[in-house]
Order: C-alpha cells, then structure tokens, then sequence
C-alpha cells in the first residue's frame, strides 16, 4: 500500500465518516458496537473505580468533617451510652486522630456508566509508519462534537468516601493499646464513612488511538488497537470534569447529610481525584475487550471498502501485497468494475475500441512501377480484447502493465459504463483488425479503391500509469496519468489485406507484407497512441472514470 496510499484511503474515508446518514457516520459505528458475546459495549460500564486518597487541601477538609463529626459522637456515646463500652471508657481519656499510615480519605466509584462516547469525529490528524508487514498508525479522535448529539460525557454511579479513624491515648497521637471487649464501633481502628450517586460531566475529551493494520492469511485486513490515551484539546491538557448532582443515601452514626454533601464536593473536585477519574476511564477503555470491540467495527468496515472499491481479498502476505492482489484480479475478473475490457470500452476520450486513426501512407512498386497505397479512414477493433495477468502488473506506485490481446474468443460481450454511468454492452473483437478504405494510386493512372484488413494474430502493449492523490491525496483529488502506451507485435503475426478487385491487388498485398511496412503499421499505431495529448485525455479519463467508480461504490 505504501504510506502515500494508506494516507490516501485514510483522508479517502476520514470525511465521509462525519455525515450523519452514512455507513460510516462514527457515532453510528460506535453506537453499534458490540462485544464477542453480542452485548453493547457504549456506553461504557464497569463494576469498580477505585479512586484513592484525596490529597492537599481536600484531604484535610474531607477528614476534617469526618473528624470533628466522629469526635461530637464521641461525646454523645460518652453521656448518653456509656454502657456501649466495656470497659467503661471516659470522653477526655482518648483523642480522635486520622489513622497514621491510612490518613488521607479515600474515594471509590462502583457501578459505573460512561454516556456520550459514540458523540465522536475523526480528526485529519494521522502519523503512519511501516512495521513488518503491516503498518502502525495513530489517530486522533474529538468527543462531543456533532451538535445533534449530547455534547459531554456523562459519568454515573456510586460513591463511598471513607476516612480510618483511631482512638489515640488523650494527649498523644498513637492508637491506643486498650483493648475493649465491647464498643459501638470497630476499636480502636474504625472506617467511617458515606455514600451516595454521582454524575460527572466530562468536555473538551480527545483520545489518541494506536492501533496497527495487518493481513489475515487470506490477504483480508486486521486492525488492532494497542493503545488508547485521552487528553484534552491540546496535547498535555486536562480534559474539563464539572460535577453534577450528587446524593448522600448512606453515612455512618453521627455524619450528617448537610454536612456530608459539601465534603462530598470537595472530594470529588481534589486534584489527584480528578486525576485518577481520568486514568479509570482510559483504563475502561483499554481493557482488551474494550478495545478488541472498538477495532472490530473498523476491520469490517475497512474490508468493506475494499471489497466495494477495489474487489475481494485475493491472498497477499502484506498488507501492499494483498492491496495489489485484489487489484490483479480485479482488473481480469469479468464481474469486476476493473474488469480490463470493461475499463476499455468505458474510455471515450479518446475512444480506445475502436480506435481511429486518419490516414497511413506506403510507396511499393510494381513492375518496376512506382505504386501509392494510403489506408484511410483507420479503425483498430480488438484493444478491449485483453488481459493483464498479475506476473504482468507491477504497482509502484502507480501501474506499469503489460497487456496481452485476442485472449477472449471473437463476438464475446462485455458490460460496461459508458461516460454518463450507464450500463452498456460492448462486443469483443479478436484478434487485433485495423480496417478502413485503401486508395491506391498508380502512376499515371486514376486512383483505385477499396476495403482494407489488417490483422494482427498476436499482440501485447506496455503502458505506464503514474497515479497520485492529488491536492488532497483523497478520492475527490485522484490523478491518474498515462505517461505511456505502445503495442508490441512480432511483424510475422501482422497480415496486410487490399481488396480492390484487380488484377494487381495480389501483386500489391505481396509488396505491402513486407516486414518493414507491417512494422510501420505497429509504429504509426503507436505514433498516435503516444502523442502528448492523447496520453492527457486518457489520462483524465481513466481518472475520472476510477473517481466515479469509487464514489458509487463507498457512497451507493
């Protein structure tokens, strides 16, 4: 394929894939995405995110309400319960303290769901490198970008905020030793805590995707998707997190909700929160089913293309290698859009079958007898009769070909297209005939008549087309050009016919079946085939011809 061309298919579907409608709208992908037991994977769920402990400013102001709330229940259990504890214990005998070693509030996330994913556009951005026998790639991709579609992501769920508390010997800051046989909480190291709902929204999320093309052994892709890394718009941004509505629906004895609610903000607006909320959904998205799902869609996807714009996996080992098989049997299968006879007939400016030519002079003598010969009004039937065998094709990176002629019985019909994109049937001609009318002058004489054949038994022609992706190396942009075009044929093959109904047309057909006029036959061919601007409109042709194919196969 050659990075050039990846580049091309790549900016070729990159566009399409931001039209609502189409077979390749990405939110419409990605909304039908599926895991290897059928079930959807968007929106994204899963069952644990631990978030850890809070840090700087909202770890104290966290553990603070936990820590001052505990120690006003500590004082009510004290006047009010005192017969909770065994032994029995006195309030200023033992201090409140965070757990040394386990200090900071923690946050943890269950039952998770990611909305909003499938709002996704492709970016043109694309690094592409060879690797192996395949290639490597990264793109970029932009959430929240069709206007029609939620414009965030929306993260739900379940909350726990827990702070480890401790009872410490009254002046110091080291867990008691005394046991209790009995206490209203674990001692005299304790979890308090909270919990609740949650929604997060998530804006200006970018993703870049690592992912590598590779071939099956049959030649069809295979794309895997090594990596997944979010970011926000500019490469070392944030993503923009707001929280939403949250619930206090749980707390331990003497937390109150009014209170809870505000630690509860704080906790999830802490820096290394934030942080970690951002590493859990790339890790969701990393997990290798996840991403085993996300590049299934585009493998069917890009197979699809090219069994539509170019034709089925024919076998190849690479990824170039398999690109150029389906081309080479594209171009010699009769179902085929490529189909050479087909492609042939389809050319019109100039018309290649027939082709015409205006006028190619001889001089023979007779008899010592100066004799002009003139084939006029030329028309070479039988170019659409070919093949080009895949031993014969080489694509680097355009297509030089050598193409074999009269391999196709005589009178064998062809569909094509003509110009207006309308099916037609064209009628093979085999092998290779130039006819037209022969005027032949003999001195002195009037100038005789009649019909003319040339026929050519066995023929080949070579022909170089350079193609490029154009000003935007994408299908819109395609240019193919014909840098080169002859016919070869052995003189031996080629058999020159006069037929004016005289005496000396015997004598004339001897004169004019010399090797070196049945050369200049095959010379004046190419002479026209060759000029500057019959190549162009060739050129233009096949390019315009391949941009419509292509288009009505990707869009039809």
């Amino acid at each position: 394929m050659g990075e050039s061309l990846f580049r091309f298919v790549f900016n070729t579907l990159q566009p399409r894939m931001a039209v609502a409608g189409t077979k390749f709208y990405l939110p419409t992908v990605l909304s039908g995405l599926t895991d290897d037991h059928g079930h959807k994977v968007l929106p994204l769920r899963s069952d644990s995110w631990p978030i850890g402990p809070l840090q700087d400013q909202g770890a104290i102001a966290v553990a603070g309400v936990f820590g001052d709330s505990f120690k006003a229940y500590w004082s009510f259990l004290i006047a009010r319960h005192p017969d909770e504890f065994d032994p029995r214990v006195e309030a200023d005998q033992f201090d409140v303290i965070e757990t040394p070693g386990n200090d900071k509030p923690t946050l943890n996330l269950s039952n998770v769901t990611v909305d909003g994913l499938q709002n996704a556009r492709l970016e043109p951005d694309l690094v592409v490198a060879r690797a192996g026998s395949g290639y490597t790639s990264t793109v970029t991709i932009a959430f929240g970008t069709f206007p029609e579609l939620p414009q965030e992501l929306t993260i739900t769920g379940d909350y726990t905020l827990t702070q480890s508390l401790s009872m410490a010997d009254e002046g110091t800051r080291t867990v008691t030793a005394q046991q209790e046989k009995k206490a209203p909480f674990a001692w005299p190291t304790f979890d308090y805590s909270c919990a609740g709902t949650f929604s997060l929204f998530v804006t200006t999320l970018w993703a870049e995707v690592d992912w590598t093309l590779e071939v099956d052994g049959q030649g069809r892709p295979i794309i895997a998707i090594s990596r997944i890394r979010l970011r926000g718009k500019q490469v070392g941004d944030d993503p923009a997190l707001t929280l939403g509505p949250v619930t206090v629906d749980k707390y331990d004895p003497g937390l109150q909700p009014d209170v809870l609610e505000p630690a509860v903000t704080q906790a999830f607006g802490d820096p290394n929160a934030r942080t970690e909320l951002l590493a859990r959904i790339g890790e969701t998205l990393n997990e290798q089913n996840n991403r085993d799902s996300l590049a299934r869609e585009p493998t069917k996807n890009l197979s699809s293309v090219l069994d539509r714009s170019i034709g089925p996996a024919a076998g190849g080992n690479t990824v170039d290698d398999s690109i150029f098989a389906r081309f080479g049997s594209a171009v010699n299968n009769s179902a085929s859009d490529y189909y050479l006879p087909a492609v042939i007939f389809g050319v019109t400016s100039p018309k290649l079958d027939p082709y015409q030519l205006s006028s190619i002079p001889f001089q023979v003598e007779v008899w010592d007898t100066p004799v002009d010969v003139a084939l006029n009004d030329c028309a070479l039937a039988g170019i659409a009769d070919a093949i080009a065998p895949a031993d014969d094709l080489v694509f680097d990176p355009g297509v030089t070909a050598r193409v074999w002629f009269s391999t196709l019985p005589d009178k064998s019909t062809v569909r094509y297209r003509d110009a207006g994109g309308h099916e037609q049937t064209g009628t093979l001609t085999a092998p290779l005939r130039l006819t037209g009318t022969a005027v032949v002058t003999i001195e002195g004489q009037d100038p005789i008549q009649g019909p003319f054949t040339v026929t050519v038994a066995s023929a080949t022609a070579d022909t170089v087309l350079p193609t490029s992706g154009g000003a935007h190396n994408a299908l819109d942009t395609l240019t193919i050009t014909c840098t080169s075009l002859s016919i070869d044929a052995d003189p031996g093959n080629i058999d020159i016919n006069v037929d004016i109904g005289d005496s000396f047309k015997d004598l004339i057909n001897q004169e004019l079946n010399t090797t070196e006029n049945r050369k200049k036959i095959v010379d004046e061919i190419n002479k026209r085939l060759g000029e500057s601007g019959t190549l162009t409109d060739l050129g233009n042709t096949i390019s315009e011809n391949v941009r419509g194919t292509i288009t009505s196969r990707l869009d039809g």
